[in-house]
Formats: structure tokens, sequence, C-alpha cells
């Protein structure tokens, strides 16, 4: 892998990660695009990119996540009820799924999904109740059902549990803010399932490579947060959703 390929690969994670766009989605396809074989050291490079995102969620929210380790002991238990879903279908399916991000018109497909969910949320909750705005066990248990859909490439995880949240009827804010903490056990879990079998003897594509691809995931992933709650709170991912239609669409018919 060159430094250039790696450099992409970083900035599309980076921002795709993040952006309810389906990073997997778009990894999938920019692999495809420039030839890069699903080789053990694409697969390691792909868990170190995610790894470098999941960095992003934790210095973005770390005053959170204090708040909740200390006092919110509640919404632990929102979130242990939202990672459970995609748990079990991880645990069973992952293998299964892995075909998926061999094809190319099926991850197109579900960007079509995506873009739809992204258009809906920008019509749901247009009036909550501020107090009672934040996650139920309700609401917990439909984001994480949405989490476990998006297993599947090319659908969004942060577009599904966000709109998710909204068909529940929590605030834009504090459903952008429960997506991503239970993005946390949901991205390690996944990263620890895809590492327990891969053999790390066979990795040859280079430190240069991986630095780069690590720093710029991780700096585009912040951007990408910030950018998607600004996105979230001024009703405005309609606009990510045409271009997830747009580029499910144009891959159907290129690929």
């Amino acid at each position: 892998m060159t430094l250039a390929e790696a450099a992409i690969l970083g900035v599309v994670q980076g921002l795709t990660e993040f952006l309810p766009i389906s990073s997997s989605g778009h990894l999938c396809l920019a692999q495809h695009v420039l030839k890069i074989g699903d080789s053990p050291s694409i697969v390691v490079f792909d868990i170190a990119l995610h790894v470098a995102s999941l960095l992003a969620i934790l210095l973005m929210f770390a005053p959170r996540i204090r708040d909740v380790l200390l006092r919110e002991h509640q919404m632990i238990v929102h979130i242990i009820v939202a990672t459970i879903p995609a748990g079990i279908v991880g645990v069973a399916l992952g293998e299964h799924l892995k075909s998926l991000f061999t094809m190319p018109r099926v991850v197109a497909a579900a960007l079509l999904v995506t873009g739809g969910f992204l258009i809906l949320a920008d019509f749901l909750s247009k009036n909550p109740n501020e107090k009672t705005g934040g996650p139920t066990l309700k609401s917990s248990a439909l984001m994480g059902l949405f989490q476990a859909i998006a297993i599947i490439p090319g659908i969004s995880r942060s577009g599904l549990t966000i709109t998710g949240g909204l068909m529940a009827g929590m605030t834009r804010e504090k459903a952008f803010e429960f997506s991503f903490l239970m993005a946390i056990p949901a991205i390690s879990g996944a990263a620890i399932l895809e590492a327990r079998n891969l053999n790390f003897s066979e990795w040859s594509i280079g430190n240069g490579p991986l630095l780069v691809g690590l720093g710029l995931s991780f700096v585009f992933s912040l951007i990408g947060l910030i950018t998607l709650k600004r996105l979230v709170i001024s009703r405005n991912l309609k606009w990510i959703g045409v271009y997830c239609l747009c580029v499910g669409i144009g891959a159907l018919i290129l690929l």
C-alpha cells in the first residue's frame, strides 16, 4: 500500500465513520476502485482506522463519559440495552456478513436505504419534550436494533441510530449524543472480534502508511463528529441522504 492509498482510506474512514454515509460501505467501494484486495494486511489496516475513529469519540465525549461513569448509572443500563442486538448479530452472523463486503452492488443498494432514513430523520421529533427527550429503555432498544442492522455495509450506523432515537421521541441533540455513547462498546467489540482471528505476522503494509492512515482517520473523524452534530440540530441530514442516494445509484450503474 502506498502513502497516497493509505491517506485516501484514512480520510474516507474518518469522514464516513461519523457522517451518516456508512464508513464500511465507502471503504468497500474505495478499495474496489483502488483495486486493493481483501488481504490480511488490509483487514488489520481497516481495524486500525476504526480504532482511530473510536479515539475521536472518546476525546469529544470525554466529559459526558466521565459523568456517565461517576453519576448517571441509568445511562449505563441504556447503553447495555442498546448494545445487545448488535452483539448478538455480530457473534451469530458476523462471518456470514463478511461476504457482503466483497459485493459492491449490495453496498450500493444499502446506501439507498441509508439515504431514505436520513431524509426521514429531518421530519421527525419536531417538538420533543426537552425534559423527557433523553434515552429510555424503548428508545435504547430501538436504536440498538438499528445499530445491529447497520452491520450490513452501506447502512450508516449513526444515520439509522439517530433516526431511531428521533422516532422514539428523543431530542435531536440527545439522540446524537446517545448514538455515539452506544457506539463505544459496539466499535470496541467489533474490533476485538475481528482482531482475535487475525495473523499479525502477515502484516505487510509498513509503518509509514499505517501512521498516515491512523492520523488522518483520527483528525477527519473529529471533523465528521462536529459536522454531524450541526447537521442533526439544523435539520440538514436530508442533503446527506440525497448524497447517499446519488452514490448508491451511481455505484449500481457503474459497478
